[in-house]
Parts: structure tokens; C-alpha cells; sequence
């Protein structure tokens, strides 16, 4: 089974690009910097998942 702290994880960093999301249309003159920002959480987002699928993998 999947453990409890990889799936709040995963749900954080939905929330966080949501928000991010959102921010981007609320201020459009700081595109660059959300968008750098918005890289790194989906990129951390992705990692989360992958470490999740191989742990079912492994089941």
C-alpha cells in the first residue's frame, strides 16, 4: 500500500499549483517568476508520483 505521507505530498503540491495557477492570472507582469516557480513544484510533483507508482510496482 501506498504510504500516508507520499499521497499528502502529492495532494500539497496539487493545492500549491492550483494557487500558483491562479496567481498567474491575478498578476500577470510576474508570469516569468510564477512559471519558474510553477516548474519546480511540478517537476517535485512528479518525482512524488513516480516513487508512488513504483511503490505499487512493488506490491
Amino acid at each position: 500500500m501506498v504510504q500516508r505521507p507520499l499521497v499528502l505530498l502529492a495532494t500539497i503540491f496539487a493545492g500549491l499549483l492550483i494557487v500558483l495557477s491562479f496567481a498567474l492570472v491575478l498578476m500577470p507582469d510576474m508570469v516569468a517568476t510564477l512559471g519558474m516557480v510553477s516548474g519546480v513544484v511540478v517537476i517535485l510533483a512528479i518525482v512524488v508520483l513516480l516513487v508512488m507508482f513504483i511503490r505499487l510496482r512493488k506490491v
